[in-house]
Parts: structure tokens; C-alpha cells; sequence
């Protein structure tokens, strides 16, 4: 059995941890067992644990706010159900994540070709914290403006979203007004990559 190991450095020491594990020749061979461990030196903490026979993905959390130290390690460990090796073949998608701009880098390096999606909750709160700073908390606009700016992005993507800003910078040109709608893009324009076409 060969074993990888990818040494990373992280911004934060919370991190988000999911993922899907199946059996991936579920035509032969009797299943997979594998847990998700964090080990901190000595103890260990183990966050799931499965004994999978078919070739149905089961989920690997979602575990939010994981916490780790320099030093420690997130493991998956994988092995034979009931000891067996016979045709063994596992398929794993495990993601560790801090929302940091580095991640997008390393998931290219380690998978080159793959394509990245900024997921809708992470730009919602982009897109709200302008809504904010555009109308003020709490205001039927600060409500709108969001869901407005959602619906944007999903349809069209980075277009969208750019076209939504664009229609607010219109009407709305206070200094603190502009630097909202500059801030949000320059936040999603690190991103315009990891947007829906």
C-alpha cells in the first residue's frame, strides 16, 4: 500500500473538513472501513468513523472549526473491511480548508486541471456585508440588495454580479457607497475563476 503525505502550512487553525469516501469496486471485494482522525501528539480525535460495503459515497462531514496546531495532523486512514485485501479500491475527496486565497493555489499544484467554485454561502456574506455598509443594517434595501445580488451571481456569474454592482453604483454615489461596491469587488474578483459561466 502506498502512502502519500502533503505537508501544508495554514492561515488560521480552524479549519473546515469535508469530503466523501466510497468503495470504489464494489463488484468484487467486500467493502472499505476508514476514519477521520486529528491527532495533537499523543491524543487523538477522531471526528468519523465508517464501515462501507457499498459503492454509495458516504459523506465526510461537513466539520467545521477544526481546530490544529503546527505539528499536528488531519488523517484519513483507510483499510480492509474485516481484514480482507482482496480487491481493494477506494475512492476519497477530502477537503481541508481556511478560505484562505492559498487554498485555490494548492488545489491546483496537487490537482492540476480541476476547477474550483466559490460556494454561495462564503459570497452571500460578501455580498451582504456591502449590502450594509450600501443601506445600512437592518433596512429593507440591507434585505433586498442580498438576495438581489444572489440571484445575479447564480444566473450569470461574475457578469452578473458585476452587472447588479454596476446598476447600484448608478444610483447610489456616496463616497461610502462607492467604497462598499469597490470592496465587494475586489473581493469577488479574486475569484472570477470560481464563479458560475
Amino acid at each position: 500500500m502506498a502512502t502519500s503525505r502533503l505537508i501544508i502550512h495554514v492561515a488560521t487553525n480552524k479549519l473546515l473538513v469535508r469530503g466523501m469516501v466510497k468503495h470504489a469496486h464494489p463488484e468484487c471485494g467486500n467493502g472499505v472501513i476508514w476514519a477521520l482522525e486529528v491527532r495533537r501528539g499523543s491524543t487523538t480525535e477522531r471526528l468519523a468513523s465508517v464501515d462501507s460495503q457499498r459503492a454509495k459515497p458516504v459523506p465526510l462531514g461537513p466539520f467545521e472549526n477544526v481546530h490544529i496546531e503546527a505539528g499536528q495532523v488531519v488523517a484519513l486512514i483507510i483499510g480492509p473491511r474485516d481484514g480482507n485485501h482482496s480487491c481493494d479500491l477506494t475512492a476519497v475527496n477530502l477537503k481541508l480548508t481556511d478560505g484562505a486565497e492559498w487554498i485555490w493555489d494548492l488545489a491546483q499544484i496537487q490537482f492540476p486541471g480541476a476547477s474550483g467554485l466559490l460556494d454561495i454561502y462564503h459570497a452571500s456574506t460578501h455580498i451582504s456585508g456591502a449590502a450594509k455598509a450600501l443601506f445600512g443594517d437592518g433596512t429593507p434595501e440591507a434585505k433586498a440588495w442580498p438576495d438581489q445580488g444572489r440571484h445575479a451571481l447564480l444566473a450569470d456569474g461574475w457578469f452578473g454580479i458585476c452587472e447588479h454592482m454596476g446598476a447600484t453604483l448608478a444610483t447610489e454615489k456616496t463616497p461610502e457607497q462607492q467604497r462598499a461596491v469597490e470592496g465587494l469587488t475586489n473581493d469577488l474578483a479574486k475569484h472570477t475563476e470560481h464563479l458560475n459561466d
